[in-house]
């Protein structure tokens, strides 16, 4: 449970938002939609390798929500590797190939395809994905999850939470937490980081009155890095959160 979290989502295409678990729901300042508000269990604390966990639930979670992103796009891939995915994925669902119609009917009803790269009753994208699902033939479910799961890890936006925040300047970034560490991107492309700073290379973090800095130890040299400022030569960097809390 250490791994998981509550969240919503305040804006359609916006980034996830976590709730204090130490609130009360009605203390906190949710977005209601119609009076509701909608509320996702996922994860918000990854791992380097998914071979750390030993629970098979958590392992499912993971899963779980790396098909989703593939699906949503927040997670993105290129065709073939969404072809083999959605491979995977039927043979964790349905088990080893019977017939064209059981396969397809799974892909709707599951959207196991990455919806950007259409229908998955296009008669390409599903003569692809059938060709890579009938080679896991034998394959056991749990085989299908970890392959998937080490497909989904190694792409670039796999477990990285996105958080808008803006420079000295008033000029908006997204400030990408994850694994590999803190990494700030473009508004308009979270797939490319600008810059990354590793764990192992940051001294201090601070998050304060909606200013979050990071101090990093650069050889011999320390230097303080407070988010959402363009990268230069300047070894001072500062950005800011719309609100009072970043994660």
């Amino acid at each position: 449970r250490e791994y998981f979290g509550l969240c919503y989502i305040s804006e359609p295409g916006k980034y996830r938002e976590w709730i204090a678990l130490d609130k009360r729901l009605g203390e906190q300042d949710l977005p209601r939609s119609n009076g509701n508000v909608i509320i996702h269990f996922a994860v918000k604390f990854y791992i380097d390798n998914i071979c750390w966990l030993h629970d098979p639930t958590t392992v499912e979670q993971f899963y779980l929500q790396a098909r989703e992103a593939v699906y949503s796009g927040r997670l993105e891939c290129d065709k073939e590797l969404s072809f083999k995915l959605a491979a995977l994925a039927l043979q964790e669902i349905r088990g080893d190939y019977i017939n064209d119609e059981m396969a397809l009917k799974t892909l709707m009803k599951y959207n196991l395809l990455a919806a950007s790269f259409g229908q998955p009753s296009t008669p390409p994208s599903y003569h692809e994905v059938l060709q890579h699902y009938k080679i896991l033939q034998g394959w056991s479910r749990g085989k299908a999850i970890i392959n998937y799961l080490n497909k989904a890890t190694e792409l670039k936006g796999y477990g990285v939470h996105f958080y808008q925040v803006k420079d000295k300047n008033g000029v908006p970034w997204w400030v990408g937490m994850s694994p590999r560490g803190i990494a700030q991107y473009a508004l308009q492309d979270t797939y490319n980081p600008v810059q990354l700073f590793k764990w192992n290379e940051l001294d201090n973090v601070y998050f304060r009155d909606k200013k979050f800095s990071i101090e990093i130890n650069h050889g011999s040299d320390s230097y303080s890095a407070v988010h959402n400022k363009q990268y230069s030569s300047v070894l001072m960097h500062a950005w800011y959160s719309p609100n009072s809390k970043l994660i």
